[in-house]
């Protein structure tokens, strides 16, 4: 650990930078420091923390992608169980066992796409080609009646 930042930072520095500070709490952090910062630099030698700040912060992004494109699938499944629900009960279905409406049954989840960080298929026009087919059949019943 003391090699690291011996190294990068050499002990006359570090003896000069923990002399400058007065407080020995404050000493004890800045000699923490040092040593994260020169392990950093040990591990990734061209960008030392912020090569982890910035690793870090592109995760973050990628999260946020896929938790929108997760929410916009969860949207979708409601939106088909709402139309679902408002089909049924418009038709006489005698012979359908009823269920409880407080548990949804989605029976084209197969259809909706899943979000794969790794993969170039992530298309939404595929999630939004979905909604248009659900528009479609949903305009064809009302024809039919």
């Amino acid at each position: 650990m003391l090699a690291n930042a011996h190294r990068l930072f050499g002990i006359s520095n570090m003896v000069k930078t923990l002399k400058s500070i007065d407080d020995d709490h404050h000493k004890d952090e800045a000699m923490k420091s040092i040593i994260f910062e020169s392990e950093m630099r040990a591990r990734y030698p061209s960008h030392g923390c912020l090569g982890l700040i910035m690793e870090y912060q592109d995760m973050i992004i990628e999260s946020m992608k896929e938790l929108d494109h997760v929410k916009q699938l969860l949207n979708l499944c409601k939106l088909s169980h709402q139309q679902n629900l408002r089909h049924f009960s418009s038709s006489d279905h005698s012979s359908v066992p009823s269920t409880s409406s407080s548990i949804p049954i989605f029976n084209n989840v197969g259809d909706f796409p899943y979000y794969d960080r790794n993969s170039e298929n992530n298309n939404d026009t595929q999630v939004l080609g979905n909604l248009d087919m659900i528009k479609y059949e949903e305009e064809l019943d009302y024809v039919k009646k």
